[in-house]
């Protein structure tokens, strides 16, 4: 099967469900091993220890610590006050959902005493809203009763325990109340302090568009080409070619001479636009979709010279088509 595609001399795709004020998020998978292939299964949950996790009394009206490793993070409990104080504030609202199972307890006390314990992630949580929630959380919304992990905006988070992230940041983005990473634990998939701080620091934009900057930014190799500046045109050329082709179900470049063309003329003079594009296994989840997609352009020189080299400007994104494939486009704007 032909899937990978480079191409040298994309536009309103459907975004991630809108975030409800007490009710959406989405579901994908990783692992923390950089050398391993991708692999969707479902697994192990976590369990909170309060022991590791200083929960500052789990009040409610609790307010964000400033970004100091030394001082207590500020986890909040109450979901409606936690995203209405990242909406306030500005802030992304940073959820870690646990499970109560004592066959957890290992890795869960791992995550927390050694990876949410490190001086670097602790000087990066504080610039979220944190929001502590169990796997079988209940709210209300709109008078309606909503089991959190089991709504169809937390789709991606397989029910399982993890880590979810909200935009409450950007008012005038499209991704505006919508989830944009979900992250939820399984054997196969664990996030040690370099993942974590990868996810932390990812720029912002759509789920899909972050889940695939992350799998590139954490390939064992370091390609680069997702380390320059997100440029809305790439991005959003690279939102609509992979909608065409999860449409159309077939890979390809297509009618790139004429976005070739248009590309030119939208991003600043001296760069050239240039195109990669791939395709994941059927069935997969939306990371290990991503962590494919790099997996697969690593396997070709010509895609890995585009992807591994840093760019001024990129743009990523990937869809699915009813096929169960998911279909991933990066473009970037490379230097003459």
């Amino acid at each position: 099967m032909e899937r990978l595609l480079l191409a040298y001399p994309g536009h309103d795709a459907p975004r991630v469900p809108t975030f409800r004020l007490e009710a959406r998020l989405s579901r994908a998978h990783l692992t923390d091993n950089e050398t391993r292939r991708p692999r969707m299964r479902r697994g192990w949950t976590v369990c909170v220890c309060a022991c590791f996790l200083t929960l500052s009394a789990m009040a409610p009206t609790a307010v964000a610590a400033p970004p100091k490793a030394t001082e207590p993070l500020q986890w909040h409990v109450s979901y409606r006050q936690a995203m209405e104080l990242a909406e306030q504030q500005g802030k992304m609202l940073f959820i870690y959902f646990y499970d109560g199972s004592d066959a957890t307890l290992q890795r869960q006390q791992v995550f927390e005493g050694q990876v949410l314990a490190n001086p670097e992630i602790r000087r990066l949580l504080p610039t979220f809203v944190l929001l502590l929630q169990p796997t079988d959380a209940v709210i209300y919304s709109e008078g309606n009763r909503v089991e959190l992990l089991k709504d169809e905006s937390f789709y991606h988070m397989y029910g399982s325990a993890g880590i979810a992230i909200v935009d409450v940041a950007h008012r005038d983005q499209p991704y505006f109340r919508h989830v944009v990473s979900a992250f939820p634990f399984d054997d196969d998939h664990f996030y040690g302090i370099n993942r974590l701080k990868t996810i932390l620091s990812l720029p912002p934009g759509s789920l899909t568009q972050r889940t695939l900057t992350y799998a590139v930014r954490m390939h064992p190799e370091a390609p680069g080409s997702a380390d320059g500046r997100v440029d809305t045109s790439l991005i959003s050329y690279a939102e609509d070619h992979s909608q065409l082709m999860a449409n159309i179900q077939v890979q390809g470049h297509h009618n790139w001479e004429q976005r070739f063309h248009e590309l030119a003329s939208r991003i600043p003079t001296g760069l050239e636009p240039t195109e990669v594009a791939a395709e994941s296994w059927p069935g997969q989840s939306l990371v290990d979709a991503a962590e494919e997609c790099v997996h697969s352009w690593r396997q070709s020189s010509g895609h890995w010279e585009s992807v591994r080299k840093r760019h001024p400007i990129f743009g990523f994104d990937m869809k699915r088509g009813r096929n169960g494939i998911w279909y991933a486009t990066g473009i970037f704007g490379r230097r003459h």
